[in-house]
């Protein structure tokens, strides 16, 4: 089967998609990633369609339309035009004739990317839904979806609902009140890893009986100066290591021993030896951390991160702070009341139970197969 993945520009939108990706390519599948070009690196081996604006373009294009910053203000206006209308304008003309020469028998979008439904629906292929992080609000959803349909009807392609809402986000951290949708899949979150482990150079390790804790804002947030101040406010008995964000402004000025600064490095050597994650919510680390049983200190900065730490915090793997200075008490914490701990290795282990991604894709692929069948 010809399996075309697509999603929004962003690494954390890419990377919970690959696990599935790389499930259908070992399976002997021919695979596909469409998306913007910069993210290609971040793909590995899968084969790559690059198409579509960057993010930075997109927003631009998005607060040009509608007067407001879609990161900032995030309404159904907002959200509906940079989703469903922005990125489906600017992507169509170079990701249809990709997508058409592709030929796929299915595609899978990322929850949020509008692009990969419309060529479904131009190709007169099935869809499945992928999700990265916390459910989407039904009225953001909504909006999205009536932005996409109508540049569907304007090419004459049929829209179609997904066959299939694979989701890998833990029940445990949806909000309150929330309900599985009928077709949702549910899948292992799997720690991002690069297919050849042995290229990623290994940390430097932390003298024994030190404690080491991961300071990770994301591959979205630049606040190179929050590093600095969350660095230095570290507790002086802990290590640190920094994921700095690989297109930064300016590198952290940190002149401190004990912490190591990186690029990017995929997650999973990230936490090797981690204690404790500082991070701003973002989707990918927080289930990341829970996955490998580390508990969290959340510093939430825009979009769904405030609710990721909101729900982080209630289930009891971590705390929400607000400040540098909150951040240092509150690794104090984590690292010495074994609550913490017990919490982020009981998600672990109830994450671990869940379906592999090549379970759900065969499950998904038998949905397809029946599908075809009743037509």
């Amino acid at each position: 089967m010809r399996i075309l993945f697509s999603c929004t520009p962003a690494m954390g939108h890419l990377l919970p998609l690959l696990p599935m990706e790389r499930a259908a390519r070992r399976a002997g599948h021919t695979t596909a990633v469409l998306t913007h070009g910069s993210l290609s690196g971040a793909a590995d081996a899968a084969p790559f369609l690059p198409a579509g604006p960057t993010l930075e373009k997109a927003l631009a294009e998005t607060a040009a339309r509608t007067g407001l910053d879609a990161t900032a203000v995030m309404t159904p206006e907002t959200v509906g035009e940079f989703f469903g209308g922005v990125r489906v304008d600017l992507a169509l003309p170079e990701a249809l004739p990709l997508a058409t020469d592709f030929a796929p028998d299915l595609i899978v979008a990322e929850a949020a990317d509008q692009v990969g439904p419309v060529l479904a629906g131009a190709l007169g292929v099935p869809w499945a839904s992928h999700e990265v992080g916390i459910q989407i609000a039904p009225e953001l959803a909504g909006a999205m979806r009536e932005a996409a349909r109508t540049r569907a009807a304007a090419i004459g392609a049929t829209w179609s609902e997904p066959v299939a809402r694979i989701d890998p986000w833990p029940d445990f951290l949806q909000l309150s009140g929330w309900s599985a949708p009928d077709t949702r899949v549910a899948v292992r979150p799997e720690i991002h890893t690069a297919e050849d482990a042995s290229a990623v150079p290994p940390l430097r390790p932390s003298a024994p009986g030190r404690r080491r804790i991961l300071i990770s804002l994301g591959t979205v947030v630049d606040e190179p100066g929050l590093v600095e101040e969350l660095v230095t406010a570290v507790p002086d008995d802990v290590d640190v290591v920094a994921a700095l964000n690989p297109l930064s402004s300016r590198r952290p000025l940190v002149d401190d021993q004990r912490a190591q600064l990186t690029g990017f490095v995929p997650m999973s050597r990230l936490l090797e030896g981690a204690d404790a994650v500082v991070c701003s919510g973002g989707a990918g680390t927080v289930s990341a951390a829970l996955r490998a049983g580390v508990p969290l200190v959340v510093l939430p900065m825009g979009l769904d991160k405030p609710l990721n730490a909101e729900r982080v915090q209630a289930y009891g793997a971590g705390l929400t702070v607000s400040t540098a200075a909150e951040a240092a008490t509150a690794v104090r914490r984590v690292l010495d009341e074994d609550r913490f701990s017990t919490a982020a290795r009981a998600a672990a282990a109830t994450l671990e139970a869940l379906p592999t991604a090549g379970q759900v894709l065969d499950r998904l692929l038998t949905t397809v197969a029946r599908r075809h069948c009743a037509i």
